[in-house]
């Protein structure tokens, strides 16, 4: 599918007009791209899928139903607990439910533009510096006492393609805590999340992808972690026609630690790709990495992570483990973990597993009267949950565990 095709740029304005032509001369990646060989989004988006634009057409009607919102018709988030702060971003436009609690003047918006962090020449990003809209800016402040999560639901009815635009500076010793979800459907959906950590902050990201099986979805969360700053992030997919969540973090002061956890969930031919680039640019920084991924079908997980470590970074101590789960035969998970050292005085590791349920632990389980579904099911469950048990709230973690049980039953029906 041609960019001219997909999108229509007459409505820009010069600034805009040349992110556009940028995109236009790389166009939509695809597999000759080192790094997106498994996630050929020119390939799939060649001609704009009918089955995402039937599913995306329906939402919409049923969006516009006055006696309904866009919220109603994809259904209630699993994120929506007591003390919570929603925004709906439907169709790339910020919205705030009626009953939301009040936001603080944490939350404005800015006009377009370039970004706060250094993406590159990243060409879907490009493409979202052209597409997208007016941009959310939200910065917290010790002196604000943020009480609870902001939940950012991302929400597509729209049967054209679909760009929203982030930006978050978490100032000087404030904590943030963050939920982002992926919901209905689009041809083409690109969501970019920026942050900037200052020195001492804390910064957690939850993110969950319950886009439907037609969709195409492109989202990055660029993070910059100052001296001393804390950044965590938890991720799951559940697949969706194509799918792939990048994480981009900068280190830029000593001392930051960063936990990362991911885990894709995709059964008939869903697609999900977990790619993040670690770069250090300063010492004593730590990192504990985890991806788990279950593949059913014909489904295909990716999980591509890069640490780079400049030589500045001396003392990093880094470690990345990727681990598959395959269900049938005919799914396909690819691994690519990268390291790219150039200080000589690190503890940089990673690993990398691909295989089938234990069938000793099955028969040990059978043996004791647990039938094979069960069985089966516990395994799985006692798999993926390696990667969330360190989320310290307890009511996201019970989320989280509960959006695989959902999946679970699925997969057994």
């Amino acid at each position: 599918m041609s960019s001219t095709l997909l999108l229509n740029p007459t409505a820009l304005d010069a600034g805009r007009r040349a992110a556009f032509d940028r995109f236009s001369a790389q166009g939509f990646p695809h597999q000759r791209i080192e790094g997106w060989k498994w996630s050929d989004f020119q390939r799939v988006l060649r001609n704009a899928p009918e089955d995402a634009a039937r599913a995306a057409a329906a939402l919409n009607d049923a969006a516009n139903d006055p006696a309904n919102d866009a919220a109603s018709v994809i259904g209630p988030s699993p994120f929506a607990f007591e003390g919570i702060s929603e925004i709906q971003i439907v169709n790339g436009r910020v919205e705030t439910p009626a009953g939301a609690p009040a936001l603080n003047d944490a939350v404005s918006a800015a006009a377009p533009g370039g970004f706060m962090t250094d993406i590159g020449d990243h060409p879907i990003a490009t493409l979202n510096e052209a597409m997208a809209g007016a941009i959310m800016k939200v910065t917290v402040t010790p002196a604000q006492n943020w009480t609870g999560p902001l939940l950012l639901r991302h929400i597509n009815t729209a049967a054209e393609p679909v760009f929203s635009r982030i930006e978050i500076t978490v100032a000087d010793g404030a904590h943030f805590d963050l939920i982002e979800t992926f919901e209905g459907a689009a041809v083409f959906s690109s969501s970019i999340t920026e942050v900037n950590v200052e020195r001492g902050g804390v910064f957690r990201r939850f993110a969950a992808d319950f886009s439907r099986a037609a969709s195409v979805h492109h989202a990055l969360a660029s993070i910059r972690a100052f001296e001393g700053a804390h950044v965590s992030q938890a991720s799951i997919s559940t697949g969706g026609r194509l799918s792939r969540h990048e994480a981009h973090i900068t280190c830029e002061g000593a001392g930051v630690t960063i936990d990362l956890s991911s885990a894709a969930l995709l059964r008939d031919k869903a697609h999900a790709d977990f790619t993040s680039l670690i770069r250090y640019k300063a010492p004593q920084c730590v990192t504990r990495q985890t991806h788990k991924g279950v593949v059913n079908d014909a489904a295909q997980s990716v999980f591509q992570g890069k640490f780079l470590v400049e030589r500045a970074a001396q003392k990093t101590d880094a470690d990345m483990q990727a681990n598959a789960l395959l269900l049938s035969d005919h799914g396909e998970a690819n691994h690519k973990p990268e390291l790219e050292i150039y200080a000589d005085d690190v503890e940089c590791a990673h690993g990398s597993t691909a295989g089938a349920l234990n069938e000793e632990a099955l028969f040990y389980m059978r043996q004791r009267g647990i039938d094979e579904v069960s069985a089966r099911n516990l395994l799985i469950r006692a798999f993926v949950g390696e990667a969330f048990d360190a989320i310290e709230n307890t009511v996201i973690r019970d989320v989280f565990a509960d959006i695989v049980d959902r999946w679970l039953r699925g997969a057994a029906s």
